[in-house]
């Protein structure tokens, strides 16, 4: 069964990582990406669709640039409308159980600034437990965060390695869980 990539970036042309990120998942035939974005520009996003695609796939990778701490707007919109009640969570919502979700991002910082002597003062894995805890919450494995840190100091070939290593990564856990 093929890896779900949950695409977020509001402006895809001017992002190298994110851009490299996408094109490296699209020649590897285990991966479908979906490009939030460019799908629902105005933000109206069809949660029936998005249910269904996420029913059909055991593996979400959530691809996006980490800002402020958090995720960007559309991919914060797309959980609070495809999340639901009585699918994800709740009564009867146990769709997305034993689904694998894996966070791979790509932050401006350097990897020292996500420690806890670093300006963040908290590491990746804190500041994204609240995905890990939407995770658990819908009964879904939180696998790994994936991070390229330090994006405009990387030449392109340090991005693309960083994909490959990432789509590895997800491909011996599939293998590992089958």
């Amino acid at each position: 069964m093929k890896t779900l990539v949950i695409l977020a970036h509001p402006d895809l042309t001017n992002s190298r990582a994110n851009k490299t990120f996408m094109e490296v998942f699209n020649q590897d035939e285990e991966f479908v990406v979906h490009n939030l974005y460019e799908l629902y520009p105005n933000f109206a996003i069809d949660a029936d669709k998005e249910r269904e695609l996420l029913l059909a796939h055991n593996t979400i990778v959530l691809q996006f640039p980490f800002y402020w701490y958090n995720m960007p707007p559309l991919l914060k919109k797309w959980f609070d409308d495809v999340f639901v009640e009585g699918f994800a969570y709740g009564k009867g919502g146990n769709k997305l159980a034993k689904k694998q979700m894996f966070v791979s991002l790509s932050d401006g910082g350097a990897p020292e600034s996500y420690t806890d002597f670093g300006y963040a003062k908290y590491t990746l894995t804190e500041l994204l437990r609240p995905l890990e805890a939407t995770a658990n919450l819908c009964q879904m494995d939180f696998i790994t965060v994936h991070s390229i840190s330090n994006v405009s100091n990387r030449t392109d070939l340090e991005i693309v390695e960083s994909a490959k290593e990432f789509i590895e990564k997800v491909k011996k856990v599939k293998r590992l869980s089958n």
